[in-house]
């Protein structure tokens, strides 16, 4: 109810009279269809937009509040043709996505609190075949029937941003309070109070706690 009121205040605060009034209906709509959601996925607060996919809900764990805008697709996967896995999604409190998140997982994909995600994010902690090392795939095989790889999982820390159009591959852990700038390919890990942008990534700069600012690397 209370986040309904406060929808209502800043609708009226910000668009005509028409505009409001339809945007208090939509997320009003979407706030009831979530209702059930928040039952079944023992989530209090959460609110999803139009157009979402969640599949393999059983390793699925969502904390408070979490906030989706749109076309939200969430992936565990426990098989892939012959492959088995154990795939485990955690997001933590007060989490927000914008459009167009896809979070894919046969593996582990861990995601801190108060973590804010723009526009067209892709995290996936695998890939369709093996391009490295022994083993590798052949071209003549199709990509969707070359087998899932396992990679030791993806964690973002708490308290860390990020952009639109970022892509976080397998294997890689972020530390809490980082920033990933828009347009980055994350493939290597971060430390805590990294800025870093790039594809691939590299850190730009970090936060200095004495000048309290963030400082060029």
């Amino acid at each position: 109810m209370k986040s309904l009121l406060r929808q209502i205040k800043i609708s009226f605060e910000r668009e005509t009279l028409l505009f409001a009034l339809l945007k208090i209906f939509r997320y009003g709509f979407y706030l009831v269809r979530s209702l059930p959601l928040r039952w079944s996925l023992d989530a209090p607060g959460l609110y999803i937009g139009p157009k979402f996919l969640l599949l393999g809900t059983k390793h699925l764990n969502i904390g408070k509040n979490f906030y989706a805008h749109s076309n939200l697709w969430i992936e565990a996967i426990p098989e892939y043709k012959t492959q088995k896995f154990s795939p485990s999604i955690t997001i933590g409190d007060n989490v927000s996505m914008g459009d167009a998140v896809h979070i894919s997982c046969n593996n582990k994909v861990n995601i801190g609190n108060n973590v804010l995600f723009g526009s067209n994010i892709f995290v996936g902690d695998h890939q369709h075949g093996c391009y490295s090392g022994p083993n590798q795939s052949h071209i003549e095989i199709c990509p969707a029937l070359r087998p899932l790889s396992i990679s030791q999982g993806i964690d973002i820390g708490d308290n860390t941003w990020i952009a639109n159009n970022v892509v976080i591959t397998g294997g890689v852990t972020i530390g809490r309070s980082c920033i990933i700038a828009a347009n980055s390919l994350v493939n290597q890990d971060f430390t805590e109070g990294t800025l870093v942008a790039g594809s691939p990534a590299r850190a730009i700069k970090r936060f200095d706690a004495e000048s309290n600012s963030w400082v060029k690397i």
